[in-house]
Formats: structure tokens, sequence, C-alpha cells
């Protein structure tokens, strides 16, 4: 079908419409005409890819992944990053419109930080290869470089390229940005060779721990890593939710300590409080900090922090 895209999804997906039915569409930009091809359909959807572009968007820019077609690991390549932040502000109006009622609302400027090599987290899939899945299915595209993981989780995937993955399903790396920590988690069905990955893997990371059956095994290491965020130092587990882009990260908790005008008789309430970040972040200036947390290791972790 050969179709005109409306307006981008929360997905960042283009919106078109056939029959009077949706079309979403990858890698499609608002006012493009695109000849597309289904890849799935049901009674009140259809999803597709662009088979053709016939009439392409003045905001689209080449990306610089030579994957980005593919891979389905990012989804913004495609614009520029003030683009980017454009559409990510109108997402905003549109869920408060849409789910809350409330309309021409004024929205603050965003606080982007424009930077490749950002995450301090990648997960990748293993079968035969190592990698991200691909936009259309769980197909794993080979790639050797990420262009948004920090550069040591790159090294360490290609360590993890000439090694024997047999048996494992994903990988989970995280590596620090502001302290040289690093953590390899290989998740399996079966019992591995430890004394293997550690011979292979020991040299490039601090630890490594093995996921089977909902459980953590630690070879190797002590089982954690630290970051710093300005004063402080964090000690992260496996199973611990960290912000993924560090500098963000700062940048984020700097607004949050702006916006609550803290004072020393405060005491503040930490919801969802992972490993204590926020918390402990803002501590200093007041009273008391008491974090809540459904997770024992990241309750484990937020008190030892």
């Amino acid at each position: 079908m050969i179709l005109k895209v409306e307006k981008l999804d929360h997905q960042a997906r283009g919106i078109a419409f056939h029959n009077n039915k949706p079309v979403f569409i990858n890698n499609a930009l608002v006012d493009e005409v695109v000849d597309v091809k289904i890849i799935n359909e049901n009674k009140k959807i259809i999803t597709a890819g662009v088979e053709k572009y016939i009439e392409l968007s003045n905001k689209r820019i080449n990306s610089k992944c030579p994957f980005y077609q593919n891979c389905g690991g990012c989804d913004l390549f495609h614009i520029s990053y003030e683009d980017e932040l454009e559409y990510k502000e109108n997402k905003i109006k549109e869920i408060m419109s849409k789910y809350a009622n409330i309309n021409n609302i004024k929205i603050k400027k965003i606080l982007g930080i424009n930077l490749e090599n950002y995450r301090n987290k990648a997960t990748f899939h293993v079968n035969k290869k190592v990698g991200y899945y691909s936009k259309k299915s769980n197909e794993i595209i080979d790639i050797d470089k990420c262009l948004i993981v920090n550069d040591k989780i790159n090294k360490i995937l290609n360590k993890l390229k000439n090694i024997d993955l047999s048996n494992i399903y994903e990988i989970v790396v995280k590596s620090s940005i502001n302290i040289e920590n690093s953590m390899i988690v290989l998740k399996s069905n079966y019992d591995l060779d430890n004394d293997y990955y550690v011979e292979k893997l020991s040299d490039i990371v601090d630890t490594i721990l093995i996921y089977k059956e909902k459980k953590y095994n630690i070879i190797y290491g002590n089982g954690f890593i630290f970051e710093k965020l300005k004063d402080y130092k964090f000690k992260i587990s496996a199973d611990s939710f960290f912000q993924v882009n560090t500098k963000v990260c700062e940048i984020l908790y700097d607004k949050v300590l702006e916006y609550l005008e803290p004072n020393n008789n405060d005491k503040i309430l930490d919801l969802y409080c992972g490993t204590g970040t926020i918390g402990i972040y803002v501590s200093k200036y007041v009273k008391e900090v008491k974090g809540i947390e459904i997770n024992k290791d990241a309750v484990k972790d937020a008190n030892e922090n």
C-alpha cells in the first residue's frame, strides 16, 4: 500500500490510515509518503514496514548507526535531537489530553543532553549470534558497536562475540561511567561451565553472575558494582534499578532539589526508591528520609548506600 503518514505514535512509529484502520509504520515521519508491506493485521490495527520512501520529510536525517534500519534497539535516530525533544514534548501533551482531559498545557523547556554512548546498561540477546532483536522480529542483529552504550560495554560485547555462548539466551551488561566498574549477567536454563566464563571474561569485568531458575549465582567478584553521583557513591546489584543515563540522572536529581526547596526540618518520603539514589541525594538538606521499595535486593542496596 502507498500511504501518507499523518502523525507519530508514542513509540515514534508513523501513523497512517487504510480503510479507516490505523497503520503503524516503523521508521516513518509525518508527511512522508511511503510504500509499505504489512507485517501484522488484526481487527483494529495494522503494523507495517517501509518498502520504499516516495516522499521524504525535510526533518529526516541520515542515521550515524549502520545497523539502524534493521536493529530494534533505537527508534529516533532518523530525526535530529532537537526534533526528538519536540516530539517528546508533544507526546506529554497528548497523554495529558487523552488520559487526564487536560488541554493547552505549558511545558517547561526539556533539559536535554545530546550524548552518544550514554547508556550504562545493555541487554543483549543470544541465539548463535549476540546482539539486539530486529525491528520486525526476534531475529538477532549481529552488531559490533552500539552508539548509545558506553565504550566499556562495546568492548565487552566484542569480547562476548569471540567466546562460546551455547545455552545462554540473554546477557545483561552494566558499566559505570564515573567509576571503573562493570558487571556481566549470563542468563541460561542450563548448567554452565563457570570456570570457562571466569577464564574468558574476568580480565574485562569486575563481577560475573549466572541467572538460572530466577536466582543469581555469583561466579566471579562480589556481585555488584558502584557508581558515583556528585558526592555520593552507590552500590548497584544485578537486579537493582539505576538510571541508565548517568549524566542526565545528575541533572534530574538537581532539578528535584530545586523543586523541593528543602529545609532541615523536612521529612522526605521517597516512594519506589530503588537503591535509594534520590533520597540519599537530597538527604543532607533535610531532617529525615524514608524510602519505600518492594524489591528486596534494592532495599538491601539502599540501606547499605
